[in-house]
């Protein structure tokens, strides 16, 4: 994939300047500081900035001092003091000023397509090519049409310019070679041409085709804009290529009988592309219009270009879906078009606007919602004629999204009298700017329900829009567009589609003159050129690069064009981010994207095509079952499929794969064949296959393809074998061939249902409705069921009525049906019918554990395995602890059980087989234990120690549930092994004296393996208590595994970062406890809760605001003693999250009679989750829910609400997803060393509790229970304690680094469907400082192939390279080491099973850095062959060798790797792959590269 030229230039603008007057010449600043890092010298943050600016300058000022939009300050300074600033502590990043100005049309420059004469010429060739654009016509006289420069038409030419009303034949020339139009269609249909409103010629009177045209080869136009923005150079993808029009489309109507017509003369015209912005309804191919051209004009050497549609997210949404038609989905470009809308508040929002007229009088105007000024009900939609206009006059109005185009309601608000308009999203899809009539601004949902807030708790509110002007270099970009239409294939599931996406948001190109740029009737304005959105625009970009693929290879077939497009095409990010989809936040998929965004600079030389000819389509055909007589519509010719051969869809030599299994029918193997063509120089091509899914096999054969001279073709095959699996699994992969030079890419869907089956196959369903929200009209809630189910089948019966464990029904429904009745009004959800069986509290489940006996045997080796666990105690008389079924104590133990206050001896057993206390350090400073309130001993009144030991090693307890949430079989991954309890915290906390005495007794009892549930600060290595005990243990042979902390998402909040402990994050699993709350408007929202209580009655009750039910400013947050009982008694209560735990907040509401409680996260927490077992009915839910929720109550004068409680659910996707409050990295000590180490599961996990405490701590919760359901990383910290144990037990020769590295070579960091793990604190890819190596798999890591091992020596010479003195390393190694002065130490040859590369920002020139590592054998004899996985080819990976051959156990081979990579400024992270591979395992390193 080639990079985009864009901060790029701007660096090198700068530094072309001599370095002497640079150096010393001033400019602006803007320096953001850590404001958490503040120095407590500094009593204020002001002082702090002040001294680090002049610790560089003394003579510097600052120019501001920010505080809100971020923590940090502006300064005149020269570069070397920039320079200087940057490595002061506490400093972020020291960026120079940004000068706005006037800049190209972007999409050229975005797709690389500037200044490359050397790939695309201005050559004759390249004017020989004809672009046929069927569309709305064209305004010939835009300056995107002159032809200056352009030599004669092109000989092959055999079309016409026809004249009609106001356009006549010398309208044409050079460049608009001919111009016809097709009418009879629509006339047939309609009645005659209406001439008063269009032109009956070619003439454009819309915009749209003159738009397209233009952007696919428009000539090259200096000052292009639309009002200022966008302004630069504007010109068409293929600049230099030909356009003929056709116009097909009138009013925004396009018959069928009429593009068959300009196709039909298209072809006889002798165009080479052919631009269809547009498209149908979803029809079989030989009943579509467009197909049936398509194919036609393909067989003519054609290529077809046609947009994928504008219904997505949705999926199956597709048009134009024939696989001889390309077809282009949208995506952004880097270049957007801000507005701000500032409230009377305070508050600040970011929008979209082109407006461009006068600006808004200075100061704040007031503002009103559109729905409190019209007196009807879709009054805030601004519909034509809705407003009052003494409701609106002078005021900014803020109008809701839906039924009517977004420029249309600013103009009502004009007409009404309004002065500007604020536009809300209702949908959450995106932002789309507009060129309003009145000063005005998009802004997204969130930020919508916000301003709405504000007016409705506002007697005066106020609001300003201020206008940005044009901004380029956003990121990320190209992001897959919401409205982009979906896959899978409805008509082909075999046939992956869209193909390729390109850019088609907010795209500047040549418009009408007969309409404005609004399209309105109202819009006198007229302009040159417009800014519009849709796959509209992006089919016109890969028309007009599939022209000038075809100048450059003339003799290409359609076919190639398309192939050389797509193989080439890319998924990820400069950074490894994979692409997104604005409609999810998260990773977008091959039904968005196809195979990527279009990168026309790497398509020029693909190396090798996929080609297809017309016989192949006819065998495809074929392969449909279609009837001769289907087939002839199509082909135009007689031709009837030989009865004697197997036709297969497989066989189409499509450049990408979808492979469609059924569902549920056992281990299935399907075969595809393709053929490659030679269109590059002489080259071996191997082949390398991507697929996250271990359990789907995918056989490429043969690996390896020669080629010796050009066209030559080679054909391969591919099996693809999967086993059964639920209904509508997706997995995603990619199979790419490469010679070293070039990069052939296949996008690979594996689909593990029949779509096609799917889709009429009918199932049971589990429908849950909003019992609150029955229409009127019924008097009893069984018929409104049966309404419901009827409105989607009227043969469909329902199973059961539910009255009491859901309100709802169960029916036999048909995927489509299914998927109909959950948009009806009332419906909760439609759940497919899950089978259930007794199983596990889910984690070994999740983890792969309950089918893995095999691996993991009940032997005596596992179960002489001994877990010692540093917490608050243990409860022993947990089944969790029984020992039935175990052997004798293991021979190796050298450990006591103590006796105290209510411990004895007796209490420990097979299973629990110590338990220690220790105290002394809380005595020494805090005093004596309350004996009252603790137990001086090893039992645990907090519960945290007993759920973390029996996480890791609980024996297996049967009918285990909180509350009969997660109900279950109960154990620990290692349920064989033995525990050993270390009790070291108590209420004051966990003093880093008993940890160190709690470890130094577990090395002496001879644990196997330490697990630390806590941490603090991050002092170095030598300093750190945990990390000096961890060092000990690590000599003994025992893993030492920590928590990562509960500071996330914020970076460098890691605690225990040493590279000789396991660091563990947390992540989901999949796994979940929904808690629903219906509002008395008929909205609805999904929570958790593990409340288990007396329900509310199944009623509305009364919905209070805390903060509106109290007298203290701090009221909205239920803490104790705020809420007037007067105001909440009888109601459910809605708090805000924050400052006292959320069950508290509960018994807050529940003291003062309020009857249930909704718990709002606020921006803190965002839309991370966390179930508790409250007091009182109660449901959390998300930032955004609790938003709009809040909106409901101060817009309501009765607001009334209800919850529901909906068990357990399980099967959750995407899981797991990092959770937000799991401490990230990078490691604050030493960089170069990656941490976390790995994620395990950490949210809502069922384990084992305390006798004295209830399950929410309380002192106020007399409930007593077995198990509780609690989340964080002291949670996932022995979920890998356990699986280490496990490893152990199978290989007990292993050393704890052994160990680690299988765990982390092993781990997975893209779901089943090919996309990235996500991070639920952003919704976007989570990276190696969020995740580390991945999430954990145990089942691979027990026989990983090759590890990472590391020995005590080679962590002293890593503390060598840290330049620790003797005495440091002695605090850490207890015992003299002084470094050899005459050897080279570097930390980065510590063989971590990771690599963590820290460059210099600003450096000149570029920098290497070389690491070496070495890899052991522990499997058997095998070649491993290296691949390098690097999105960012400025960065350059070299290893050496690339081969490593293991013929015995335990033989170590090493190699180096090379990192070399130009300077970059601070904070630019880039991520990548490493990994090893002899064919069965994988051994991957993570790759996190960072400027700092």
């Amino acid at each position: 994939m080639s990079t985009y030229p864009l901060i790029v230039v701007v660096v090198v603008l700068v530094c072309l300047c001599h370095m002497s007057v640079a150096m010393e010449e001033k400019k602006t600043y803007i320096i953001h500081m850590a404001k958490s890092q503040m120095p407590a010298t500094f009593d204020d943050h002001t002082h702090w900035y002040d001294a680090s600016l002049k610790s560089v300058s003394e003579s510097a000022e600052m120019i501001y001092v920010y505080n809100n939009v971020i923590h940090g300050f502006a300064a005149r300074l020269t570069a070397q003091e920039a320079e200087s600033l940057k490595t002061q502590p506490g400093i972020l990043s020291v960026l120079s000023e940004v000068i706005y100005q006037l800049h190209t049309t972007r999409t050229p420059l975005f797709l690389g397509l500037d200044n490359r004469p050397d790939v695309f010429n201005d050559s004759d060739a390249m004017s020989n090519v004809i672009i046929g654009i069927l569309d709305s016509g064209i305004w010939p006289e835009r300056r995107s049409f002159d032809d200056t420069g352009l030599g004669p038409v092109p000989e092959s030419w055999k079309g016409e310019c026809e004249s009609g009303i106001n356009f006549s034949s010398a309208m044409c020339n050079r460049k608009l070679i001919g111009a016809r139009y097709f009418s009879s269609g629509y006339e047939a249909t309609l009645g005659p041409i209406d001439e008063s409103k269009e032109s009956k010629s070619p003439r454009d009177n819309e915009g749209h085709g003159t738009h397209t045209a233009s952007t696919a080869a428009g000539s090259v136009v200096q000052g292009a804009s639309l009002f200022g923005y966008a302004s630069g150079t504007a010109r068409g993808m293929a600049y230099r290529a030909r356009v003929a029009v056709y116009k097909v489309c009138w009013l925004g109507k396009c018959f069928g009988p009429d593009i068959l017509a300009g196709m039909d003369k298209a072809i006889d015209d002798n165009v080479n592309v052919l631009s269809l912005s547009l498209g149908g309804e979803h029809f079989d191919f030989y009943s579509d219009d467009v197909a049936i051209g398509a194919f036609a004009a393909m067989e003519k050497g054609i290529m077809v270009s046609c947009s994928a549609g504008n219904a997505g997210p949705n999926q199956f949404s597709l048009a134009n879906q024939a696989p001889w038609i390309t077809t282009v989905g949208a995506g952004t470009v880097d270049r957007d078009f801000p507005a701000y809308v500032s409230l009377g508040n305070g508050k600040n929002f970011s929008g979209v606007s082109l407006y461009a007229g006068d600006p808004l009088p200075s100061g704040m105007l007031p503002l009103v919602y559109a729905g409190n000024a019209s007196n009807a009900t879709n009054g805030n939609l601004c519909i034509m004629g809705t407003l009052i206009p003494e409701k609106v006059k002078g005021k900014i109005v803020l109008c809701d999204g839906g039924v009517n185009v977004r420029a249309e309601k600013g103009y009502v608000v004009k007409s009404a009298g309004g002065a500007g308009m604020i536009f809300a999203n209702t949908n959450g899809l995106g932002l789309l700017a507009d060129a309003h009539l009145l000063p005005a601004a998009a802004v997204g949902q969130l930020d919508g329900d916000e301003i709405k807030k504000y007016i409705t708790s506002d007697p005066n509110p106020t609001a300003t829009i201020l206008f940005g002007g044009t901004m380029v270099g956003v990121q990320p970009a190209p992001i897959l567009a919401a409205f982009s239409s979906r896959g899978p294939n409805s008509i082909t599931p075999e046939i992956l589609k869209p193909d390729i996406i390109a850019p088609g948001v907010n795209i500047l190109a040549g418009w009408s003159g007969a309409v404005g740029p609004t399209g309105l009737p109202e819009d006198d304005r007229r302009v040159e050129f417009n800014i519009i959105s849709g796959t509209s625009m992006s089919c016109p970009h890969v028309s007009g690069l599939a022209a000038l693929l075809k100048g450059v290879h003339p003799e290409w077939s359609p076919a190639a064009i398309r192939s050389a497009l797509m193989t080439t095409a890319y998924t990820t990010y400069r950074n490894g981010g994979a692409l997104l989809d604005v409609a999810t936040g998260k990773p977008s998929t091959p039904f968005g994207h196809g195979a990527g965004h279009v990168d026309p600079v790497s398509a020029v030389n693909p190396g090798l095509v996929y080609d297809i000819n017309a016989d192949d389509y006819l065998n495809f055909l074929c392969a449909l079952k279609y009837s001769p007589s289907q087939i002839n519509i199509i082909a135009r010719r007689n031709f009837t499929c030989d009865s004697s051969k197997i036709y297969s869809v497989t066989d189409l030599n499509y450049p990408s794969f979808s492979v469609a299994f059924p569902a549920d029918t056992g281990s299935n193997t399907i075969r595809y064949s393709r053929t490659l063509t030679n269109v590059g120089p002489s080259g071996t091509y191997k082949v390398a296959v991507t697929l996250p899914d271990s359990s789907v096999e995918i056989i490429v054969e043969p690996e390896t393809v020669s080629f010796t001279q050009i066209n030559e073709k080679i054909s391969y095959s591919v099996s693809f074998t999967a086993p059964s699996k639920p209904p509508s699994t997706n997995v995603f992969g990619k199979i790419e061939w490469s010679d070293g030079t070039h990069l052939v890419t296949i996008v690979v869907l594996v689909c593990l249902c029949h779509m096609s089956v799917a889709m009429v196959e009918k199932k049971t369903y589990i429908i849950h409705m909003a019992k609150s929200q029955m229409p009127a009209i019924f008097d009893d809630h069984t018929h409104w069921y049966d309404a419901s189910l009827k409105s989607v089948s009227e043969s469909a019966e329902m199973i059961y009525v539910y009255k009491n464990v859901v309100h709802g029904f169960a029916a036999r429904l048909t995927a489509r049906q299914a998927e109909s009745l959950e948009t009806q009004p009332g419906i909760l959800s439609v759940l497919p019918e899950l089978i259930y069986q007794l199983h596990t509290t889910r984690t070994p489940l999740f983890l792969g554990l309950d089918r893995s006996v095999n691996i993991f045997p009940e032997s005596d080796a596992m179960s002489d395995v001994i877990v010692g666990v540093l917490d608050t105690g243990v409860w022993p008389e947990r089944k969790s602890f029984d020992d039935t079924g175990f052997g004798p104590v293991p021979d190796s133990w050298k450990g006591e059980c103590e006796s105290s206050n209510n411990f004895s001896s007796a209490m420990c057993n097979r299973k629990l087989v110590g338990a220690r206390y220790f105290s002394r350090g809380y005595e020494t400073t805090l005093g004596p234990i309350d004996e009252s309130k603790e137990s001086k001993s090893p039992r645990d009144d907090d519960g945290h120690g007993t759920h973390t030991a029996s996480t890791a090693a609980g024996s297996v307890v049967q009918g285990a549930s909180l509350f009969g949430y997660a109900s279950g079989t109960a154990r620990g991954m290692a349920y064989r092994a033995r525990v050993a309890m270390y009790k070291v915290c108590w209420l004051g906390g966990c003093f880093n004296s008993d940890i160190l005495a709690g470890m130094d007794k577990a090395i002496d009892d001879k644990v196997d393996v330490l697990s630390l549930s806590l941490g603090g600060s991050t002092p170095d290595y030598y300093k750190d208590s945990i990390a000096i005990g961890a060092f000990a243990a690590m000599e003994k042979g025992i893993l030492v595994s920590c928590s990562a902390g509960n500071a996330g998402p914020n970076q460098f909040s890691l605690a225990n970062q040493a590279p000789w402990i396991t660091t563990v994050g947390a992540g989901t699993i999949d796994r979940d406890f929904p808690a629903y709350v219906s509002l008395g408007n008929g909205k609805n929202f999904s929570g958790v809760s593990l409340y288990a209580g007396d329900s509310l009655l199944n009623k509305m009750l009364p919905l209070v605001y805390a903060g509106n039910a109290s007298n203290v400013t701090s009221g909205n947050l239920c803490m104790m003693g705020t809420l007037i009982p007067e105001k909440v008694k009888g109601k459910i209560v809605l708090c805000d999250r924050g400052i006292s735990a959320r069950v508290q907040k509960g018994f807050v509401v529940k003291e003062a009679g309020g009857a249930g409680m909704v718990l709002a996260n606020t921006a803190a927490n965002g839309e991370e989750l966390v179930a508790d077992a409250h007091l009182l009915p109660a449901a959390a839910v998300g930032q955004k829910a609790g938003d709009v929720i809040k909106k409901y109550l101060f817009s309501d004068p009765n607001p009334t609400a209800e919850i529901l409680f909906g068990g357990t659910k399980v099967d959750i996707e995407p899981s797991p997803v990092v959770a937000a409050f799991s401490s990230r990295g990078p490691n604050s000590i030493t960089p170069e060393i990656l941490k976390p180490d790995i994620i395990a599961p950490g949210v809502n996990i069922l384990a084992g509790w305390t006798g004295a405490v209830g399950p929410t701590g309380m002192a106020e919760d007399d409930r007593r229970v077995e198990f509780n359901i609690i989340s964080g990383t002291s949670m996932s910290c022995p979920h890998v304690s356990g699986l280490a144990a496990l490893i152990k037990g199978v290989h007990p020769e292993w050393s704890p680094a052994a160990i680690r590295s299988a765990l982390m070579t092993s781990a997975y960091t893209v779901y089943k469907n090919g996309g990235a793990l996500v991070d639920v604190a952003t919704g976007k890819p989570s990276t190696p400082f969020d995740h580390g190596a991945g999430h954990v798999d145990p089942v691979s890591a027990v026989n990983p192939g090759l590890v990472y091992d590391i020995n005590a020596d080679d962590y002293l010479n890593f503390m060598c390279a840290l330049k620790y003195t003797p005495s440091q390393i002695n605090s850490l190694a207890r015992r003299n080491f002084t470094c050899d002065s005459s050897k080279t130490y570097s930390v980065t040859d510590l063989n971590y099973p990771s690599f963590a590369v820290s460059f210099v920002a600003g450096s000149d020139g570029s920098n290497t850095i070389k690491y070496s590592r070495t890899l052991t054998n522990v499997g058997p004899a095998g070649t491993y062959k290296v691949t390098v996985s690097s999105p960012n080819s400025s960065v350059k990976i070299i290893v050496e060798p690339e081969t490593l051959s293991f013929t015995q156990i335990n033989e170590k081979k090493s190699y180096t790797v090379s990192f070399t990579a130009p300077s970059k400024s601070s904070a630019t992270d880039v991520f990548g792959r490493i990994e090893w591979s002899d064919g069965k395992h994988v051994v991957s390193s993570p790759v996190a590269i960072s400027w700092s």
